[in-house]
């Protein structure tokens, strides 16, 4: 069943690359075999393993294909659920540094991690959120002379104003 949700997932990569490198590989001079070759080779690809996923498919044992969509990814059992949290949870800090800042966001990720992790101590929690955030902050701010991002708004004078505070 693995075999067959890889060759899925590899033959929809294959076919996506060859939509965008046939839509952004420019022509030089006319010469169309730029973006015409690769494309015919991922379009074999593409085939081939399109091809094996059915043959896959058609040698799985009746009780696998009887399996509901939760139960073949494994998306039933609590690892996996917390995976899957913690992806996204990685996801929305990415898209929240910006706006809500790194002094900010860091501490609040670091302490959803930790807890997910299996540490139910709350102030231990919060001491080594603080701790890891001050440290990575000093480490990129002063040794590096590296900028993260502040944030916007109020969010923006608050990082501020922590910066001016441990300077």
């Amino acid at each position: 069943m693995a075999e067959l949700i890889f060759c899925s997932f590899l033959s929809l990569f294959f076919s996506i690359m060859m939509v965008a490198g046939w839509v952004t590989t420019e022509v030089y001079l006319g010469d169309e075999s730029v973006r015409v070759y690769p494309c015919i080779l991922l379009a074999v690809i593409s085939v081939c393993l399109v091809l094996h996923c059915v043959s896959l498919y058609r040698h799985l044992p009746k009780e696998e294909k009887r399996k509901g969509l939760l139960q073949i990814f494994g998306l039933c059992e609590a690892n996996t659920q917390r995976l899957l949290l913690s992806i996204v949870a990685t996801i929305l800090y990415i898209y929240l540094l910006d706006i809500l800042g790194f002094v900010i966001l860091t501490p609040l990720i670091t302490i959803w991690y930790m807890y997910t992790l299996g540490e139910r101590n709350w102030g231990r929690l919060i001491l080594i959120s603080l701790l890891l955030t001050a440290v990575v902050y000093s480490i990129f701010v002063y040794g590096l002379q590296i900028r993260f991002p502040r944030g916007r708004g109020v969010f923006r004078k608050f990082s501020l104003m922590m910066e001016y505070l441990f300077r």
